[in-house]
């Protein structure tokens, strides 16, 4: 599942904390299945044993049910805990720029995406600085594609282009209130679901 995206510019500043719509499909549901399945299939066959499979299955079972309950915790958030939370995201991708220049032979700083147990973070950048960090659930593959697109599709057409916005707004960042905005980056969203369901699985 796709859960939240935040879009920083080159000042730090958060334009955008959005959430998304949970989407639904019987597709989803088949699929989850069928992943459920062969995993199961699969373990049976290099571990073998009741036990070990029993649990195995009620420990994937209750991080499914963790990570699934994880757009609850956004919905419930006040104003001010939503700025200290998206302040927190952009520690964590400075912090971790800081260490990927560090640690590269080349001194690049450049990452595309860290995952824990429970959320994988997604980030994209643009040569002028912005970031769009998205989050979502651990499984997800590479989604920069989608960023690229919600850039130029979204951020391009329906914020850069929108003439309610002045030159010097958009120089020091403004933060994105668009209802517009947020129906345009929906949309393309679920439009995505539609012709790639494993995002949302």
């Amino acid at each position: 599942m796709i859960y939240h995206l935040y879009i920083f510019d080159r000042h730090c500043q958060c334009l955008l904390n959005h959430e998304f719509p949970k989407v639904s499909n019987q597709t989803e549901s088949s699929s989850t299945s069928t992943t459920s399945l062969a995993f199961s299939a699969a373990t049976r066959r290099v571990l073998g044993g009741h036990r070990r499979i029993s649990s195995m299955n009620q420990a994937e079972e209750k991080t499914s049910n963790e990570v699934e309950n994880l757009p609850s915790v956004f919905s419930n958030m006040t104003e001010s805990e939503k700025d200290e939370h998206a302040k927190l995201v952009y520690g964590l991708i400075f912090s971790l720029k800081n260490m990927c220049g560090k640690l590269s032979v080349t001194g690049s700083n450049k990452f595309i995406s860290f995952k824990t147990s429970m959320y994988k973070l997604h980030l994209f950048e643009t040569a002028s600085g912005l970031k769009f960090v998205l989050i979502t659930d651990p499984y997800q593959e590479n989604l920069q594609g989608m960023l690229k697109n919600i850039y130029e599709s979204v951020y391009v057409e329906y914020h850069v282009k929108n003439p309610n916005q002045s030159a010097a707004n958009l120089s020091k960042g403004s933060v994105i209130t668009s209802e517009l905005f947020k129906s345009q980056l929906n949309k393309l969203v679920v439009g995505h679901y539609f012709l790639f369901p494993s995002y949302f699985l």
